[in-house]
């Protein structure tokens, strides 16, 4: 299934997700540990990935393979990244020692990739049909995860008529001011 292709409404769709730079969560610390002991490999991973960063520890989106999985919206299957056209420079591959990788998307009810569910080995690795199906499955899981806070979590309006966003300022209650780095007053 083709992603829809709105940069910035995938964007919209990572940000609405409410999962970037949180902490561990068992749901999915659980998905990932099955994917590894099912697929026999030593690294799984359930990432996010916006523009200029992908979140799973913070890691650089220059080591981003993930990032290939997301922004097209299509698995990324590769037995040695070493070989492999695009991947074979990717710092991941020479820091990390991630040989072989098998990456799907994750993709939310409308259709939107928010990020990629992978596993990454130091070998070189054949990925089976089984391989790529149990990680589908598992990936599946994690999207119904993400759904899950999607429909718990309020969602602010920003449209006319609609709830306001936090004003920090305001709902604090705290005295607070905001200077520029040039020292003009921006907000008290």
């Amino acid at each position: 299934m083709a992603a829809p292709t709105d940069a910035r409404e995938r964007l919209t769709a990572v940000a609405r997700t409410a999962l970037l730079d949180t902490p561990p969560e068992e749901a999915f610390d659980r998905l990932t540990r099955m994917a590894a002991r099912l697929l026999g490999a030593p690294v799984s991973l359930i990432t996010l990935v916006t523009d200029d960063r992908q979140f799973f520890k913070s890691a650089p989106l220059s080591h981003s393979i993930c990032r290939e999985v997301a922004v097209s919206g299509e698995p990324l299957i590769v037995e040695d990244t070493r070989r492999h056209p695009r991947l074979r420079t990717n710092p991941a591959v020479r820091e990390f020692g991630w040989i072989a990788y098998a990456g799907v998307p994750l993709v939310t009810r409308d259709g939107w990739v928010v990020g990629s569910f992978s596993v990454v080995d130091g070998m070189p690795r054949l990925w089976s049909e089984r391989d790529v199906g149990l990680l589908r499955d598992l990936a599946a899981c994690a999207a119904a995860e993400i759904e899950l806070r999607l429909r718990e979590a309020p969602q602010p309006s920003l449209g006319n008529g609609g709830a306001r966003p936090p004003d920090v300022f305001e709902d604090t209650g705290i005295p607070m001011g905001v200077a520029s780095p040039e020292g003009r007053w921006i907000g008290v």
